[in-house]
């Protein structure tokens, strides 16, 4: 395909990035999440095609934030080790890849609905939502991610972090969906981690420091501002 297409760079954004499937699967995962990646690597390797490769924030544990791009990785789950080992094994097959991490997204796409869409069928079916208050990330819409790797393409031989604008728990990103889409906040319930039996481990704060990304030009909308991009089609047309 690479020989036939002869692309002038390539984004590397398949995975299976259901952190509780990674979990229960870990060798089927591997297999599409580092052996692939690998694989990958190589072949732009050999053609010299500059590739960029989308990681996660999943790669830290939650512990130390918020996490810059020279911090240590220290997954808490199977599939942020396997980010890692992906990261690591590209890099020794291909040293100019370029790595973006990217944080939890959101947004409407025909393929992969994001974590937003279930909330909302819920909030239209009247059930309220339970959102923990303890779990932080610096979310992003899709196509502000879309334009960091963009971004991250014209670099070489770095890791970027692409991270949202603020640091914001699962409660405050449903706050801002119930707002805008006009709902009661008494669909809205918190709770929190401790008080719920996990089957997959999850970090409580993976806070991205995305500063280098910004000072380079990445600009990111905030979370409302894009939320309202995404559940209004029309002001979506409407927007540069």
């Amino acid at each position: 395909m690479l020989q036939t297409v002869q692309p002038d760079a390539v984004i590397h954004a398949a995975a299976q990035a259901r952190p509780h499937i990674c979990q229960t699967e870990p060798q089927a995962t591997f297999a599409i999440n580092v052996e692939a990646s690998w694989n990958l690597a190589g072949l732009c390797a050999d053609q010299h095609i500059p590739l960029v490769f989308v990681s996660t924030d999943l790669v830290f544990d939650g512990l130390s934030p918020p996490y810059s791009e020279s911090d240590p990785v220290s997954p808490a789950n199977h599939y942020g080790e396997q980010k890692v080992a992906a990261e690591r094994g590209m890099r020794d097959r291909y040293p100019q890849v370029t790595i973006g991490r990217l944080p939890l997204m959101f947004g409407v796409v025909p393929h992969a609905p994001s974590f937003i869409q279930p909330m909302i069928q819920n909030l239209q079916s009247g059930k309220p939502l339970q959102l923990f208050k303890d779990e932080f990330r610096t979310p992003v819409s899709g196509a502000d991610a879309a334009r960091g790797l963009l971004l991250t393409l014209k670099m070489r031989r770095c890791v970027l972090h692409l991270g949202g604008p603020a640091r914001l728990s699962r409660y405050e990103i449903g706050q801002a969906l119930v707002r805008i889409l006009g709902f009661s906040d008494s669909l809205l319930a918190g709770c929190f981690q401790k008080d719920i039996e996990l089957t997959t481990p999850r970090p409580a704060d993976v806070s991205l420091d995305s500063s280098s990304a910004f000072s380079l030009g990445y600009a990111p909308h905030s979370v409302s501002q894009a939320l309202s991009q995404v559940l209004n089609p029309h002001k979506r047309e409407q927007s540069p």
